[in-house]
């Protein structure tokens, strides 16, 4: 039997659900958020308590304070076995309360609220069915009713993050193709000057070889001259 939570703790979990779950706001509160992570930590019961007040939080009217809720629930179902035990005991009510797809029981305004968390629902069921499908079966045939027998439209984050990683490796492949391209074309051109810089690099290495009016400027401009026909080689090609 869950042990009675005395007022002092329940006023202080009732402030924190308030900063989290506040209509007003867009995101929620970092360090209200570690309290309640450190408020579960401490034993089931205190799971047993917060469950039961967030899914009477996902009842309030207002989109905002809904969306919140699940986010947050999101966060101790990630985590928690015995919050995942609760919540998919509830499952069916977590579903109606956070997709509206009950014609008695639509989703509260705003709209544009509304739809972010109806997609906001779908991603994380989508998420917990491919992480915990298998153990949860609630979870597993509440996503198959909802794709199946509602059609609803889940934002399959896999697929997508599997479709993104392959074509970034086909670029990778394309790049590293068209680097190696590049490589062969400045080889193949680089031999067809390499007898002149030869004899160039040998005028600069062997002053005695060069001509007897060759000073100082000329055997720099020599260099130079090899320098810039070297460079001017590799981007050209």
């Amino acid at each position: 039997m869950t042990r009675q939570l005395d007022s002092t703790a329940f006023a202080a979990l009732t402030k924190l659900l308030d900063k989290l779950t506040d209509k007003q706001e867009t995101h929620q509160d970092v360090q209200a958020l570690q309290q309640i992570k450190a408020f579960c930590k401490y034993s089931d019961e205190n799971i047993t308590w917060i469950s039961g007040m967030l899914l009477h939080r996902l009842k309030e009217d207002h989109a905002q304070t809904r969306l919140h809720v699940v986010n947050l629930i999101d966060e101790l179902f990630q985590r928690s076995r015995a919050f995942r035990t609760l919540l998919t005991a509830n499952f069916t009510e977590f579903l109606e309360l956070s997709l509206g797809f009950r014609h008695d029981r639509p989703l509260p305004g705003p709209v544009s609220i509304a739809n972010q968390l109806r997609d906001r629902a779908l991603e994380v069921v989508e998420q917990w069915n491919d992480k915990y499908g298998s153990t949860y079966k609630q979870v597993s045939l509440g996503y198959n009713y909802l794709k199946n027998n509602m059609s609803m439209r889940f934002p399959e984050v896999r697929a997508r993050a599997a479709a993104a990683q392959a074509e970034a490796h086909e670029r990778q492949v394309r790049s590293q193709a068209l680097l190696q391209d590049k490589y062969q074309h400045i080889c193949a051109g680089f031999e067809g000057h390499v007898a002149d810089m030869t004899a160039t690099l040998n005028q600069i290495v062997s002053p005695a070889a060069a001509p007897d009016h060759m000073g100082s400027h000329e055997l720099s401009f020599c260099v130079m001259a090899c320098v810039e026909r070297f460079f001017r080689t590799v981007l050209v090609l």
